[in-house]
C-alpha cells in the first residue's frame, strides 16, 4: 500500500510540488485576506484571531507532516525487506547449488558374465564441496533402442562419501544384448538431508575408465 502511495507520489510531482507551495503558501495568504475583508454577517464573523488560527493551521502541518515522514519510514522499511528478501533467496539458492550432489562415476573394469548378470567394477566420485549421505544405487535395467527395458530387482547401499572422496564398488547388472544399454538411479541425501535423485547411463562397453552419463531427476 504504502508503496503503491510513493509510487503514485513519483508519477505526479508536478501536482505534489503546486499542493505543497498552495499549502504553505497560499493558505495562510488565504487567511490574511479574508481577515482583511470586514463582513457585516454574523456567521462569518469570526471569534478567533489571524494569529490563532494560523497557530492551529501550524499544528495540522506539523501534524500531517508527522504522519508523512512516518509513510516514508515505513516504506523505507519495506524496501530494505524486499531488498533483504532478495538477498536471502539468491544466498539460500547458492547455497543449495554449493551443496547439491555432483558425482563423476567411471567404469573402471568390467567382467565377464555369470547366469544372465554381469559384474561391474565402478569408481563414484563426489564431486560437489560437502559430503553425501544416505547413497543408494537401484532400479538397474537394460534399456533397449525402443524404450522397453529389461529391469533388474538390485540395490546396494553405500552410505556417506565425503567432499572429493571417491568410492569403488561392484554393481551386478543383467548381460547386456546388442543395441541395449544399463541404466539405474543413485538416490541421496544433501548435508541438510535433501533427497536427491539421479539417472545414471552406460553404453554397453568394456573400455576401461567408459565414463557415465548422469542427469538429475526431479524429485
Amino acid at each position: 500500500m504504502v508503496t503503491r502511495i510513493f509510487r503514485w507520489i513519483r508519477i505526479h510531482k508536478g501536482c505534489i510540488c503546486i499542493f505543497l507551495v498552495f499549502i504553505s503558501i497560499g493558505i495562510p495568504l488565504l487567511i490574511h485576506v479574508l481577515y482583511k475583508i470586514p463582513t457585516t454577517c454574523y456567521w462569518l464573523q469570526s471569534i478567533w484571531s489571524a494569529g490563532e488560527l494560523l497557530s492551529y493551521y501550524g499544528s495540522l502541518l506539523g501534524f500531517l507532516g508527522t504522519i508523512l515522514f512516518s509513510a516514508l519510514a515505513l516504506w523505507q522499511n519495506e524496501i530494505i525487506k524486499e531488498e533483504a528478501d532478495k538477498n536471502q533467496r539468491m544466498h539460500e539458492e547458492m547455497e543449495t547449488k554449493r551443496v547439491e550432489p555432483r558425482f563423476h562415476i567411471a567404469l573402471i573394469h568390467s567382467m565377464g558374465s555369470s547366469g544372465g548378470l554381469r559384474r561391474m567394477n565402478v569408481a563414484i566420485e563426489n564431486i560437489c564441496d560437502e559430503r553425501v549421505h544416505g547413497i543408494v544405487i537401484c532400479n538397474m535395467k537394460n534399456v533397449n533402442t525402443d524404450g522397453s527395458f529389461t529391469k533388474f530387482i538390485w540395490e546396494k547401499e553405500i552410505g556417506v562419501i565425503n567432499a572429493g572422496g571417491k568410492f569403488t564398488t561392484e554393481l551386478l547388472a543383467p548381460e547386456n544384448k546388442q543395441n541395449q544399454h544399463i541404466e539405474f538411479q543413485i538416490k541421496c541425501k544433501d548435508i541438510y538431508d535433501r533427497p536427491h535423485t539421479f539417472l545414471v547411463s552406460c553404453s554397453e562397453s568394456k573400455t576401461i575408465e567408459s565414463e557415465f552419463k548422469i542427469n538429475r531427476i526431479n524429485d
